[in-house]
């Protein structure tokens, strides 16, 4: 299934789209859900960040919620993240051409954190993974 560009916010809460086959360039893609009160996904960011050391496309998308946003960036900066991070829209977004409120794409009210779904360089949804990402896992580089 093609992932659909998604409204997410920044960190300062301006909408954005993420087109998951612009953020990859070309290559396969790790989308990265997470949020900064999950103890496993606070635990797989410094995996997360020697992946996009090495190469490989990482992007994240926390899910905290607003009360919860400055955690959620403090904890990027302390895992020395330096991939692009997003974050669930506080509001509704205006909609954007063609861009999908992440809630109508993904159920955030089932969604295992962190999960992590694997894109091909089209944006194709490849695998999902619910957990922490480990090194042994392989990468898409």
């Amino acid at each position: 299934e093609l992932l659909p560009p998604l409204l997410v916010a920044d960190a300062d809460g301006r909408a954005q789209t993420l087109d998951a086959r612009a953020a990859g360039g070309g290559r396969p893609l790790l989308l990265c859900l997470w949020a900064g009160f999950c103890a496993p996904c606070v635990a797989e960011l410094p995996e997360l960040a020697a992946r996009h050391a090495s190469g490989e496309r990482i992007v994240a998308i926390a899910l905290d919620p607003p009360s919860g946003l400055a955690l959620a960036r403090e904890r990027l900066a302390r895992a020395g993240a330096r991939f692009p991070s997003y974050y669930a829209p506080a509001a509704p977004l205006a909609p954007a051409a063609g861009a999908r409120a992440l809630e109508d794409v993904l159920d955030l009210d089932r969604l295992t954190l962190p999960t992590t779904l694997r894109l091909s360089a089209e944006g194709r949804i490849e695998s999902i993974v619910r957990g922490p990402l480990k090194a042994s896992d392989g990468g898409g580089r």
